[in-house]
């Protein structure tokens, strides 16, 4: 989901391909439309997609066609969004294909960069070193992909959260999980902070940052300029609750934020507002492997979270899967 920043809505696509959902819905801040679309991007899940400002077009990258089949590659497809039509482009250079990358428009450079995510097909579980983790960093400058390097890059990983801090000009990226989950061993969850200036990654030193998690979202606070991080599942909760904690990066470190605010939602989306400034979050799942997740709408204004929707007024409940 991403805020498409050319018409002032949301833009929510595809989602757990086991439900076979090629499909675009639209949020003007009140209700949900499906246009219809003669083309659609293919039924996805674990793709990144990002609005590049620059253009005024929103950039989709990757995924998986079928999360349940078995040495399925994944996709290395680039589409764009104009703000009434999909294309599929094919730009001269691209990364490779791969699913759980994390991609976010850089203010600082006009690009949109692109970091880690997995190359290995689903349904197969490769041994300890040999896990398809990426961690290579590639820009979009408008018609095309290059591929950075860095003098250091973050450890590879997928499902990390990546966000552009305006009130700093800098590229954020959270967390994450390491390792590919197998019949013999769980998620290995990251709780580091890497800050992109453009050019080159560096570590973030701050000790008391977020706890360790993945499929978390951070996304700017369209008021303050800073970026807020919320949920995910941590360490030892990939099949219980998911994490309910709300931290806030600004001036180059963490704040947690106190007060309540929405349930733990594994893989939440989260916006900037389309109006009345803050963010918008739009909750996947709040249970363990196996069962639906559920579609609540929350919007969250200064530090305070306000339930505005719930999943029965919301179509497609599920759509993010559990």
């Amino acid at each position: 989901m991403v805020t498409d920043g050319s018409t002032d809505q949301v833009l929510l696509v595809g989602g757990d391909t086991s439900k076979h959902l090629s499909v675009t819905l639209l949020w003007n801040g009140s209700r949900w439309t499906e246009p219809g679309l003669s083309q659609n991007p293919p039924a996805l899940s674990y793709e990144s997609m990002a609005y590049d400002a620059r253009t005024g077009d929103v950039i989709l990258f990757g995924g998986l066609f079928d999360a349940l089949a078995t040495n399925n590659p994944p996709s290395g497809e680039t589409w764009s969004w104009d703000g009434t039509a999909w294309s599929e482009l094919h730009p001269a250079q691209s990364p490779p294909p791969r699913a759980g990358a994390t991609m976010t428009y850089d203010g600082r450079t006009g690009s949109v960069v692109l970091f880690g995510g997995n190359g290995a097909p689903p349904g197969q579980f490769p041994t300890p070193g040999d896990t398809g983790l990426l961690n290579d960093t590639w820009v979009w400058n408008g018609t095309d992909w290059r591929e950075e390097h860095p003098a250091v890059s973050p450890p590879a990983r997928q499902d990390a959260a990546m966000g552009y801090a305006s009130s700093t000009g800098d590229v954020v990226l959270f967390g994450g999980f390491a390792d590919q989950e197998t019949p013999d061993s769980n998620l290995v969850y990251l709780g580091d902070t890497w800050v992109w200036d453009g050019t080159n990654w560096s570590r973030a030193s701050q000790a008391d940052g977020p706890p360790s998690r993945g499929y978390s979202t951070l996304a700017p606070d369209s008021t303050s300029g800073d970026l807020v991080l919320f949920s995910g599942w941590g360490d030892g909760s990939f099949l219980g609750p998911a994490l309910d904690d709300t931290w806030v990066w600004s001036d180059g470190r963490w704040t947690q934020e106190s007060g309540a605010g929405p349930p733990g939602f594994g893989s939440p989306l989260v916006v900037p507002s389309l109006t009345g400034g803050g963010i918008t979050l739009l909750g996947g799942e709040t249970c363990g492997v196996g069962n639906s997740g559920l579609i609540d709408i929350w919007t969250r204004s200064g530090n305070s979270w306000a339930r505005t929707i719930g999943s029965t007024a919301t179509p497609g409940s599920g759509l993010m899967g559990c």
